[in-house]
């Protein structure tokens, strides 16, 4: 499928829009090409800085603008990450204090930097007060991160068919809170709850 490097296909594969075989591809190139490997990865580490707030997301005006240029919405994200991920490096790089304050601990971001990982929205269930928040894990599982804004001590379930497993609670820092599960069970979704009541739901593709 590639003449010899993934290109563009490492910004879209972070951001989730490669169908299953353009994914499926992917994977088994970077399996064997340790520069492809290397560029999805800072993919997705600036996915998640982006995510974090460590730039400023494009305004609709600007979407547009770029939109009566000629780029799709798919090309467009793309060229975007790759864009943004040389100035993220160079923040992070130049000031690795920079997130701590308010930032994750240095556990989910070894984690992240070490492996792959997807991400997922929360979606409200029939709540006024549900937060933004998302869930961030690795590719197999075997970890998650749940970020949310706001300083709630809402309590956080990982969901397998039927049965539900307490993860832990929420941990405020600064204007959001966060909880880091180092050895998640297996689960196909993940809830905030507040008592017995869920207040949101992620679902894990």
């Amino acid at each position: 499928m590639f003449e010899l490097h993934i290109g563009e296909l490492a910004e879209l594969y972070a951001l989730g829009e490669l169908d299953p075989s353009e994914r499926a591809a992917v994977d088994a190139h970077i399996a064997g090409c340790m520069q492809c490997l290397r560029r999805v990865g800072e993919a997705e580490e600036t996915l998640l800085a982006l995510e974090r707030g460590v730039l400023a997301q494009p305004t609709p005006e600007l979407l547009d603008r770029r939109m009566r240029f000629g780029a799709s919405p798919r090309r467009y994200a793309a060229y975007a990450l790759a864009a943004a991920a040389g100035l993220v490096l160079g923040i992070l790089t130049m000031l690795p204090g920079y997130l701590r304050p308010a930032g994750p601990p240095q556990a989910p971001l070894l984690a992240m930097i070490n492996s792959h990982f997807n991400h997922a929205q929360f979606a409200a269930v029939g709540s006024t007060k549900a937060p933004g928040a998302k869930v961030i894990y690795a590719r197999d599982r075997s970890w998650l991160y749940i970020l949310a804004d706001g300083s709630e001590h809402y309590a956080v379930y990982a969901i397998n068919g039927t049965a539900s497993t307490r993860l832990g609670d929420l941990q405020p820092g600064g204007s959001t809170s966060a909880l880091y599960v180092a050895r998640a069970p297996a689960a196909n979704a993940v809830e905030l709850r507040d008592g017995a009541t869920v207040v949101e739901r992620a679902a894990l593709r």
